[in-house]
This record gives structure tokens, C-alpha cells and sequence, in this order.
């Protein structure tokens, strides 16, 4: 996996600002790499705070930066996937697989829940989110009390270790010797201690034998690792039809306003939506059961979206299988099964198992359904007075997103954010943990006054106070806030979402200044504006969704002097031949003077674009985002 980067630490570093110290850089990379690599799930890793958590890694101060002799690696050419110049390593080469979207209706591998109180009624509520058959979508149930809360994980002080004696005990009867696997994970503890206290640096297996574990090491290599829980994907539970229940669509938006959304059906409303959707909508978890036990709110966990991400990447995702008695439209041509399977997550092995289940793997309900997304043809917009939400046709799935409070927080400024789901760094990185804001002490306040935030705003929302922050400790991004209005941004955008296609519309959408209100209406402009014939299939628009090797990525960023040379001399081939093909520029360029140059410079940097979106097609995370031509 591609290293990325985000956020530049205080490091008490003398070094430039313009670029990292490459001693903290050095130091942050063999700490990355040092990560053992777990049997299955992160659920069974026993890894200091410091590793697991980059932001908690405090590394000693670099006090020699200008008379380092480590290279800085700014000065190598780099892939555009690489351009973030920060020092701090987000991923190590072990991390499991982000989940992505796909051209393929997805749900998840398996279901998770969150408990909490909410932001604005202060009640308490217990949230299982389930995997969900292809074309039933994103939708919300009322469950009875004692449903879900014995699973529910309130905040950050679960005990995987409880939990996973727990799964353990409730699935002796589909699972292998429970007695194996609890020896193995004893076994595993023992191993990541003696990596922290004795500095022990072979493998498990390499641990095993040490210690005399000679049974043990001649199981493991029968057997295979052990099955848990999560060894095999958990099966959807069927809509019913009886059940009230609401869909994840613009169509049940209850009173928009412009703190939140708040979706209603009948005697059923739930608020606070739009931090899971947009988490849903971004990992491309298309299809999922939303069971909501207590109060009327989503849990505002610490105000983010990260703790329903870092649920999502857990659990993973998988082809969402398919209901015999749910017809899902699809145009003529559309369906197209892939020749195997790309699901995603810690058990992308026996994922194609998991989505086959125990029937025949050519049935109906075996193949993955193709996902389809909205492609407007013409640019659509909503203003209301300085601001705006507009969409450009455009091959590309990019948001753009400004917002100004210059005045009333000199703190928060003028902000302006760009962000491309297939071609900058993952949400749950990049957009996932902005919290939300006020510009003010006194709007908090006049807000509750109304009637909202009663769950308290104390470590969940960043409050503006002039020219600092009200609490500083809490704050993530120094653009945190235009952060967030892109984050809600795309929870709004997801109620575009019918039948478990995407939400999120093909094209480029610039918005400034907005909020749930004016999201709802440019939502609903978009559906008025466009028609079925909008609907097509995303890999029509962007092309598979192929493994790509880094290696591949870096050819053109990374090459041999001797490779650089050749190739310049065949590019200085290629271009006499194009300039005696193309002399008419060449021989008109002294009569076209400086207007004549800046024309012939568009006209070739129109045909650039082309080129390359061409080029590009086969690959995702550049044709599915646009084209390089674009930056």
C-alpha cells in the first residue's frame, strides 16, 4: 500500500517549513514499519497507543536538521498519489486495504454498533449498523429495547480482548476449537510483549518455536490460522416490507434546516444523519441496515465521522449478495460480472467464498449488481444570497468547498478545500475526523437557547473565540471547519442514493458557504434537473475498478538515469516528427506575437486534458477522479 502522509506534528524541529525533517521522517518510517502483521482482524492486536495511533507518537525533538545527512525525500521526483508533504505516516505497509467504492453494489463483511448520547437531544442511543442485500440500499429500523445494546460499544474504552472471548463463547456452534483459538491469541499476546520489553524481532511463527510451541506450530500449520467471527461474512437480514423503515433519500427529509438533517416516515424520525451517510457514502458501503434502539439521534460520538469509519474499515466490505424476491433496474447491458472478486477488507481471500455462500457460485444471487450513478448533463445550481452549490458536468467525482467568517472568527478565516474521492488521500484521513464548529461563544449558546445542542458541545464541537480556539487541544486541521462542510456535504449528497447506487453525482461540485438546508435544496434540484437516462453505470464513466501496482503508479515519477535518457531522446524523436506534422504554429508563431502564443497554449492544453483522460480510463484512482491533465 502506497505510504501517505497528513499533517505536519509539532516536532520542535529547526528544520524549513517548507519541507519535513528527514531525521523525524527516518525515525516515524522504521517505527511505521515495525507493525507486526495480526492473524485477521485489527480485533486481535495488543499494540501500544503510540503505534496504533500515529498522533500519539512524540518522537524527540530534531535539533541538527541542516547538518543531517539523510536525503531529503522532497527532492525526488514523486507520484501525484504522493504529494502530501507531511512527516507523519498514516498507513504502514501492513494496514489492510481501505474501503473504497466500487462499480459493484457493496455492503459490509460484517455488522458493528456504536452507542451514545446525541448532539442536539441529549438522548441516548444504541446504533447496529448491518450488512444489507444489493438494491434494498441505506436504510434506518426501529428496533425494541434490549435489542442491540448488549453489543454496543460506547466510546473508546471497549476491551477487544472482552469482546473477543465474548464472540467466542455466543459462535462455538459454526466455529472450529474454541480452546485453539483462545491458546493462539494467549500465545499472540505473549509474542507482541516480547516485541515491546525484549525487542524479540522474527515472526510469530518464529516466536513459537523459540518458546518450544512444537503442537502449536504443527497446528497452526495444518489448520491454518483459526476461524473467528469474522472469518466469514455475516449473512443480511431481509427487509421486511412490515417493518417501518426509513430509506436513506432526500424524499424523507423532515423540516430542513441548517444545523442537521433529520429524516422522518410516519411516526418514525431519526436526526443526525449526516455524519454516518457520509462515512456510508465515501467507503462505499452501499447497502446497510441502520438499527436504532433509543433515543430519536444518532450518537455524536467525538463529533466527527471517524468512529463510524473506523468501524466501516474493521468490519470491511463485500459484493452485496442478492435477494431472489428484489428486481434491481438496470439499463440495457449494464450487468457485467467481474472475473473475481475485488471486495475489501482483512479477509479479501475468502471473500469470494463469502459472497458465492453456500449456493451455486454462477446463481443470480452470486453475482455482484452494477452500481449506477447520477451523470448530469448540464451545469445544475441553487444560491441563496452569497452562497452556493453548483455541478459541473465533468468525468470526475471532485467537491470543492469554500467558506468565509473572516469577520466574526478571525480564527477560522477564509478557507477553501478541494478533495477527490479516487485521487487524494482517503476520507478517513483527510475528511473523516473534522469536527463540527461555531464561529462563536454566544452562537453556541443561542443555539441551545433554541432548543439544540442539549447533549453538550464539550470535547464533540470546535468553538471559535476571536483569533483562537475555546479549546485548542480538540482542534485536528488548521482548515477543520471547511473540512467538516465538506464532510456534511457529502452525507446530504447521499440521500441521492435509490435502490443502493451511488449518492455521490458524477461531476465537479464547487460549493461556499453552505449548510443542510441549501444542501437539501440543491439535492432536490438535482432530481428535478436530471432524468433516468442520467443513471448509467459508473464504470461506463470511469472505467473498472482494477488493482493497480505502486510500482506501475511510480514508473513514470522514479526511473534510472540511463531509462530518463533514452526516453528523452525518443520523446526528442517524437517531437521533430509532431512539429513537421504540426509546422503551421511553428511558422506562424512570430506573426501571432504574445495573443497568438497564449491561444496555441489553450488550444494544446484542451487536447492535453483529452489525452489524458483517455489514457486513464483502466485506471481508477485517475479516471474515476479525472485526469492528471486537470492539476
Amino acid at each position: 500500500m502506497a505510504q501517505q502522509f497528513l499533517r505536519r506534528p509539532d516536532l520542535r524541529c529547526r528544520a524549513s517549513a517548507a519541507g519535513p525533517c528527514p531525521n523525524q521522517v527516518a525515525m516515524l518510517r522504521r517505527t511505521c514499519n515495525s507493525m507486526p502483521s495480526t492473524l485477521r482482524s485489527p480485533s486481535l492486536r495488543r499494540l501500544p497507543q503510540s503505534i496504533l495511533n500515529p498522533r500519539l507518537a512524540r518522537p524527540e525533538p530534531c535539533r541538527a536538521a541542516a547538518e543531517s545527512d539523510v536525503t531529503d525525500f522532497l527532492e525526488r521526483p514523486r507520484s501525484r498519489l504522493l504529494l502530501d508533504t507531511s512527516p507523519e505516516i498514516i498507513d504502514g505497509p501492513d494496514a489492510p486495504e481501505l474501503p473504497m467504492p466500487s462499480e459493484y453494489q457493496q455492503t459490509l463483511w460484517s455488522s458493528f454498533t456504536l452507542a451514545g448520547i446525541g448532539l442536539h437531544t441529549g438522548e441516548y442511543a444504541c446504533v447496529r449498523i448491518r450488512p444489507a442485500f444489493s438494491g434494498e440500499g441505506r436504510y434506518f429500523v426501529r428496533v425494541p429495547e434490549g435489542t442491540n445494546a448488549s453489543r454496543a460499544v460506547a466510546g473508546a474504552d471497549m476491551d477487544l480482548q472482552e469482546e473477543l472471548v465474548e464472540d467466542i463463547a455466543t459462535e462455538q456452534a459454526l466455529l472450529n476449537d474454541p480452546e485453539y483459538r483462545e491458546e493462539l491469541v494467549a500465545r499472540y499476546q505473549e509474542y507482541v510483549d516480547a516485541q515491546e520489553e525484549e525487542g524479540f524481532g522474527g515472526s510469530f511463527v518464529d516466536y513459537l518455536q523459540a518458546q518450544e510451541y512444537t503442537n502449536l506450530v504443527q497446528r497452526l500449520e495444518e489448520e491454518g490460522p483459526p476461524k473467528f467471527k469474522f472469518s466469514r461474512p455475516e449473512e443480511p437480514q431481509p427487509r421486511s416490507e412490515d417493518e417501518l423503515y426509513i430509506p436513506a433519500a432526500s424524499a424523507y427529509i423532515y423540516e430542513a434546516n441548517p444545523i442537521t438533517t433529520t429524516l422522518s416516515r410516519g411516526d418514525f424520525q431519526v436526526g443526525g444523519v449526516e455524519s454516518l451517510l457520509s462515512a456510508l457514502e465515501a467507503c462505499g458501503v452501499d447497502n446497510a441496515r441502520i438499527e436504532i434502539e433509543g433515543g430519536s439521534e444518532l450518537p455524536v460520538l467525538d463529533g466527527s465521522a471517524e468512529g463510524w469509519t473506523d468501524e466501516i474499515c474493521k468490519s470491511g466490505l463485500r459484493y452485496a449478495p442478492s435477494r431472489p424476491d428484489l428486481t434491481v433496474k438496470l439499463p440495457p447491458g449494464a450487468f457485467d460480472p467481474p472475473e473475481a472478486s475485488t471486495a475489501t477488507g482483512e479477509e479479501g481471500e475468502q471473500a469470494d467464498e463469502g459472497r458465492q455462500g453456500d449456493g451455486d457460485p454462477t446463481s443470480d444471487q452470486a453475482k455482484p449488481v452494477p452500481k449506477l450513478v447520477l451523470r448530469p448533463q448540464s451545469v445544475v445550481s441553487v444560491i441563496r444570497g452569497s452562497s452556493f452549490v453548483t455541478l459541473y458536468p465533468e468525468d470526475t467525482f471532485r467537491i470543492t468547498t469554500g467558506l468565509d467568517r473572516h469577520r466574526e472568527a478571525p480564527v477560522i478565516g477564509k478557507q477553501w478545500l478541494s478533495w477527490c474521492m479516487f485521487e487524494d488521500v482517503h476520507y478517513k484521513h483527510s475528511l473523516s475526523d473534522a469536527r463540527g464548529f461555531v464561529s462563536s461563544p454566544e452562537q453556541a449558546m443561542g443555539m441551545r437557547e433554541a432548543g439544540w445542542l442539549m447533549g453538550g458541545t464539550e470535547g464533540v464541537m470546535l468553538i471559535a473565540l476571536d483569533d483562537r480556539w475555546y479549546d485548542p487541544e480538540i482542534v485536528r486541521h488548521d482548515d477543520e471547519p471547511v473540512r467538516r462542510q465538506m464532510q456534511d456535504l457529502i452525507g446530504d449528497l447521499s440521500l441521492l442514493a435509490r435502490d443502493g447506487h451511488s449518492g455521490l453525482p458524477c461531476g465537479h461540485i464547487v460549493s461556499y458557504d453552505t449548510d443542510h438546508e441549501l444542501n437539501a435544496a440543491f439535492v432536490e434540484k438535482l432530481l428535478e434537473s436530471t432524468s433516468e437516462e442520467d443513471w448509467v453505470p459508473i464504470r461506463n464513466v470511469a472505467g473498472p475498478s482494477v488493482p493497480v501496482e505502486l510500482s506501475d503508479l511510480m514508473s513514470d515519477a522514479i526511473m534510472d538515469p540511463e531509462e530518463e535518457g533514452a526516453n528523452d531522446e525518443e520523446g526528442e524523436e517524437e517531437g521533430g516528427e509532431e512539429d513537421e506534422q504540426e509546422g503551421m504554429y511553428d511558422e506562424g508563431a512570430d506573426e501571432l506575437g504574445e495573443e497568438g502564443e497564449e491561444d496555441e497554449f489553450e488550444e494544446e492544453g484542451e487536447e492535453g486534458v483529452v489525452d489524458v483522460e483517455a489514457s486513464d480510463a483502466a485506471d481508477p484512482r485517475k479516471g474515476m477522479g479525472g485526469s492528471k491533465g486537470r492539476r
